[in-house]
């Protein structure tokens, strides 16, 4: 699916959008920036629930049928999309089946999902016969989520859908919407100001700023770029990419090529050949000048540093392995100590424990 918009919008506080977007592949594309930025603004008007006044200029095109221009406007419902915000739409006076139910009868089009799949994939068996009204705030989510699905939309937005939930109701979510993203290929947005919810889903990142797309790029790149670490603080992280050679299960490990680096993580359930995605904290990656002949890390990675930024008490190297890039967050004594600099050929060293999918 291919969507392009291009919008000049301004509220009556003053406030402006002018920005373009363009995506043209499945996946989750995150629209991340801090609050304020103009991310909601951006997805209500893709919605259609905002459509600006005479002034503004908002062409909105998906596979060449046209939304949104000076002379049209395809009302929201027309739009065949789905729609998740912070708070859950849901029929409070329904229990969650019959919520799910009204959505599979008012489907846009044949699903090659099955209800049975939605419902097991987020884990609502056991609240099918309870009333929203009895929910916990992650419950509800996620049936407002899974009832978006059901409907088979040609495109899901969502809008800060893990706001006011704790960190394990986020997870659990999460967890959903990584096995939504692998089995149901269509392009969903997903707004958030919430660096560490980005790194786990979003294979894209379009940057907003002032109402301004201002940086664009694929996970990987986006998640060691320097203008975004100036934000992340401790959630810094590099996304990488490897591929799955062996399972260890006498230690409980799976071995994985990483560049042409072996890379241990806890035993991963894929099978070999496969490739996963992890997630490397800042934080969780140390730099020594020599390799260590023994020691009880067994990620040792050979490095070269490609930049490195130095903020008040710490410096965020960006370090280059192969093709790929991964940061590391250090006390600036310690950069100072090793004399970090460009091309310097250093190791990294990363703790199996410490990496995520």
């Amino acid at each position: 699916m291919n969507i392009q918009a291009q919008i000049e919008f301004t509220r009556p506080s003053g406030f402006s959008l002018n920005t373009q977007l363009k995506i043209g592949h499945p996946g989750v594309t995150a629209i991340y920036g801090q609050s304020g930025a103009g991310k909601s603004t951006l997805l209500r008007i893709l919605a259609g629930l905002e459509h600006g006044n005479h002034t503004d200029k908002i062409n909105i095109t998906v596979d060449e049928h046209i939304w949104q221009n000076q002379d049209q406007f395809l009302l929201p419902e027309k739009r065949a999309i789905g729609v998740v915000f912070q708070d859950q739409h849901l029929f409070p006076h329904l229990s969650v089946q019959d919520n799910l139910l009204f959505a599979l009868k008012r489907q846009h089009s044949p699903s090659s999902i099955s209800l049975e799949n939605i419902i097991a994939w987020f884990e609502l068996g056991p609240l099918l016969n309870q009333k929203v009204s009895l929910l916990s705030g992650g419950e509800s989510q996620r049936a407002a989520i899974a009832r978006v699905i059901i409907n088979a939309p040609k495109i899901i937005l969502m809008d800060e859908p893990l706001a006011s939930l704790d960190y394990p109701a986020k997870q659990r979510i999460l967890n959903c919407l990584k096995i939504l993203k692998e089995e149901f290929q269509i392009p969903i947005l997903y707004v958030s100001h919430q660096w560490d919810e980005i790194t786990q889903i979003a294979d894209e990142v379009q940057y907003i700023d002032s109402g301004r797309i201002t940086h664009k790029g694929d996970i990987a790149t986006m998640s060691t770029s320097f203008e975004l670490g100036l934000y992340n603080g401790d959630s810094a992280a590099a996304v990488i990419y490897c591929k799955v050679i062996r399972q260890d299960s006498e230690y409980g490990l799976t071995q994985l090529k990483f560049e042409q680096n072996d890379l241990f993580v806890n035993q991963l359930e894929r099978s070999p050949g496969e490739t996963v995605r992890l997630i490397i904290s800042a934080r969780d990656t140390s730099l020594v000048s020599e390799r260590p002949e023994a020691s009880s890390i067994l990620n040792i990675l050979e490095a070269t540093v490609d930049d490195f930024l130095t903020e008040d008490r710490t410096t965020l190297v960006r370090l280059h392995c192969g093709q790929q890039n991964l940061l590391a967050r250090i006390t600036r004594k310690s950069a100072d100590a090793m004399q970090i600099r460009k091309g310097q050929q250093l190791f990294a060293q990363i703790k199996a424990t410490a990496l995520t999918r």
